[in-house]
């Protein structure tokens, strides 16, 4: 996590995160708020609707086709 860590930001740590998660494949969020329930369901549920609202957005702008 090196990288992350050298960013100077909060919002540029965010993004090298939601970068390199991006990366680890089409199941790594999944994974996340898998491992993340385990520490801290709260927050857990927190990301899991958030995903789902974002999930939703684009879905109504037709920019999601799963």
């Amino acid at each position: 996590l090196y990288p992350l860590q050298s960013k100077p930001t909060d919002s540029e740590k965010i993004s090298e995160f939601l970068y390199v998660l991006q990366k680890k494949g089409p199941e790594a969020f999944q994974c996340l708020l898998e491992s993340l329930k385990k520490a801290n369901k709260y927050l857990a549920e927190i990301l899991q609707n958030q995903y789902e609202e974002e999930l939703q957005k684009l879905r109504q702008a037709g920019k999601w086709f799963p």
